[in-house]
C-alpha cells in the first residue's frame, strides 16, 4: 500500500512499517519517514490505509 501510494519514495516508509511490526522503538523513524513524504503522497498513503480498514 505504502509503495502504490507513494512510488519509490515510500520505500523508506515500508521498510520503516516493516521493522515496527516486530520493534515498537522502530514507530518515531516510520513516523518520520511519513513525514518525508510530499503532501499528494502522505494523502494517498493515508487514504488506501483508511479504505482498506473501512472495508474490513
Amino acid at each position: 500500500m505504502t509503495r502504490r501510494g507513494a512510488g519509490p519514495r515510500g520505500e523508506r516508509l515500508a521498510d520503516e512499517l516493516h521493522r515496527a511490526e516486530r520493534d515498537v522503538s522502530r514507530l518515531p523513524i516510520a513516523l518520520e519517514a511519513l513525514g518525508a513524504l510530499t503532501a499528494l503522497e502522505r494523502r494517498q498513503v493515508l487514504a488506501s490505509f483508511a479504505r482498506l480498514h473501512r472495508s474490513a
